[in-house]
């Protein structure tokens, strides 16, 4: 992480620890002869420093977390009402609904079975009369057996 200057801090640190110590005048006999007797603390291995060295990066790095979490949270903010409902559709439906509604030509009523025909021969390639009177005939007699159901 950029900015982390652990080195002049912990040299200060270590050298402000050693006067104070030096410093307290009052002692007992017994502290006095265990001071000059214990060896200090030697910072030198660096053992603390990348202690304190791991927790600022762990703060910095938690608080990009955060900042990130509150980001979508804000961003992704979502309405129960925008939810579309799940409608169950039985297969036979299905099946129904998945036909391509662009390939299929839509008519009016009232087109005529002859231009609609002239029109598919042309869509398909079949430029010539006779596919085209064949493609009305076989039109005709489908509209007669649904005249009855519209």
């Amino acid at each position: 992480m950029s900015g982390v200057k652990l080195g002049r801090k912990f040299n200060r640190m270590k050298q402000a620890a050693v006067p104070a110590a030096e410093a307290s005048t009052v002692t007992t006999p017994s502290e006095k002869t265990q001071d000059s007797q214990a060896p200090r603390l030697d910072l030198s291995h660096g053992f603390v420093r990348n202690i304190v060295y791991n927790q600022v990066i762990r703060d910095e790095y938690d608080k990009l977390v955060k900042n990130a979490t509150d980001q979508k949270k804000s961003t992704s903010s979502r309405t129960s009402n925008s939810k579309e409902p799940m409608l169950y559709v039985p297969p036979h439906i299905r099946q129904v609904l998945q036909t391509n509604t662009t390939s299929i030509d839509m008519h009016k009523k009232d087109d005529s079975a002859e231009g609609f025909a002239k029109l598919m021969a042309r869509r398909m390639g079949l430029d010539d009369e006779d596919h085209q009177h064949r493609l009305f005939a076989r039109l005709t007699v489908e509209m007669k057996k649904y005249e009855g159901f519209s």
